[in-house]
């Protein structure tokens, strides 16, 4: 995972630790963890949030990188909060569907395809 980090700072040992502290606080004070797993509350949040299909994951393209795909037409958020969860959860389920796949193991670096529809 730190390798990213240190090709985002330009190899700076000490920013690329900075930055990776800042996810990593990030992460632990959003609660990514629970909202991976769907636990409450967050579990209501984000079915409530996916009802409409607006984001979802599926299949891997032709590198093998999972898909997401957002379809801003059907955006139901009235609650920026629970539309953050629903982002979070549907970027940790692409990733969890590349690891499931043995294609990618976690903390290396990670690609995913987001495609949006407009139509």
């Amino acid at each position: 995972m730190i390798d990213r980090y240190l090709r985002k700072e330009k190899g700076s040992i000490p920013k690329a630790v900075k930055c990776l502290e800042s996810t990593l606080n990030w992460q632990e004070a959003y609660n990514v963890e629970a909202i991976r797993t769907l636990s409450p509350p967050y579990d209501s949040r984000v079915r409530a949030e996916n009802s409409s299909g607006k984001i979802y994951v599926r299949g891997k393209d032709k590198e093998g990188r999972a898909l997401m795909y957002m379809k801003p037409r059907l955006e139901n958020t009235k609650n920026h909060e629970d539309n953050l969860c629903h982002v979070v959860f549907s970027l940790e389920k692409a990733v969890a569907c590349s690891e499931r796949e043995g294609e990618v193991e976690r903390g290396t670096r990670r690609q995913r395809r987001i495609t949006r529809h407009y139509n």
